[in-house]
This record gives C-alpha cells, sequence and structure tokens, in this order.
C-alpha cells in the first residue's frame, strides 16, 4: 500500500492533529507529514483539495480515481485500523489471532474503547469551550460548572480504564486508540 500523507495543524495547538499523528506514530504506520498553519490564508488551497471540512486531521493516499481521503480523526482511526494495522486499535490483539480477536472478551473490550473514544471525541463541550489546546501554555481559569463535570467524567473514564487493566503502564492493558 502507498504510503499515506498525514496533513495536520501544529500539534502544539491541535489536538485532533495530534491525535492522528500519535495513533500513526503508535502503530508504527509508515507516513509522510503535511504541516499547515491554521487560520493562515495559505492553508485555504491544501485543505480545500483535500477536504470537504476545510479541517484537519486529513490522511491521504492514491493518486486519481485511486485516491483515498479520510477527514476527521475518528474517521481515520477507524480507517487506519482497518487498512493499516495487524493489531486491532481497539483491543491491541494481533489480527491473525481469530480465536481472540472473535471473543466475547474481545467484544466487550472493543465496544468499550470505541465509546469512550467516541465519547471523548464528540463530547466533553465544557472542557473544549475553556480549555483550548496550548501544550505550552499556562493558564489560571475558573472552569464553570460544565467544564467541571466534564473533568470529573474524564477522571472517572481513567479510573474505571486503571481498574479494568491488567497493567499499569496503560489505561486499558497496552497501548491502543483510546
Amino acid at each position: 500500500m502507498e504510503k499515506p500523507l498525514l496533513i495536520i495543524g501544529n500539534k502544539n495547538y491541535s489536538s485532533w492533529s495530534l491525535r492522528a499523528w500519535l495513533l500513526l506514530k503508535a502503530f508504527d504506520i509508515d507516513f509522510d507529514e503535511q504541516l499547515i498553519e491554521l487560520f493562515h490564508p495559505s492553508a485555504r488551497p491544501t485543505l480545500e483539495a483535500h477536504s470537504p471540512t476545510g479541517k484537519v486531521p486529513i490522511l491521504v493516499y492514491g493518486e486519481k480515481d485511486n485516491k483515498v481521503t479520510v477527514w476527521d480523526t475518528l474517521a481515520i482511526a477507524m480507517h487506519v485500523n482497518e487498512y493499516f494495522t495487524d493489531i486491532d486499535i481497539w483491543t491491541g490483539i494481533d489480527k491473525s489471532n481469530a480465536e481472540k480477536r472473535n471473543s466475547n472478551q474481545s467484544r466487550i473490550n472493543s465496544a468499550y474503547c470505541q465509546s469512550i473514544v467516541a465519547e471523548m471525541h464528540s463530547g466533553l463541550t465544557g472542557i473544549r469551550n475553556e480549555m483550548p489546546m496550548n501544550i505550552r501554555a499556562t493558564a489560571k481559569i475558573q472552569p464553570s460548572s460544565a467544564c467541571l463535570v466534564d473533568i470529573a467524567r474524564i477522571e472517572d473514564i481513567f479510573a474505571d480504564c486503571l481498574k479494568k487493566s491488567l497493567s499499569r503502564q496503560f489505561l486499558i492493558r497496552r497501548f491502543h486508540s483510546s
């Protein structure tokens, strides 16, 4: 398969870009990276050429009639799991191990991980509205009640993941998309 191109914004400011980049790196997927300057007019032609939303991240590979374009972090994760990995990104199970992969426990773990990813992808608007991504910044904020509810939910998710984890290295057994 052709080496994909990941079009992203600055990983310091774009959590969406960082998530897609981390996923590809964590699963040893060989890819090229094209960094665009977010909110700058120079980014517009690249975004318009590859994404109907005009947002990053975008995963692209192939040419002309065979060009594959995937926009949105969650869509990229699902596509990468389907076409680029030998290990299931939701469970960490080798895809060639059909017995383990098709077990009831695997389905339970996969559903749990996918639900967490989807919740964190589309929810937590209180945090998103009040705590935008900037890894290098330090700021003192007075979080609203909506933001505090989201923080408590993240703490609950992490606690539940650690409780279910056999390993204390990662939230759920071994590194995967959650």
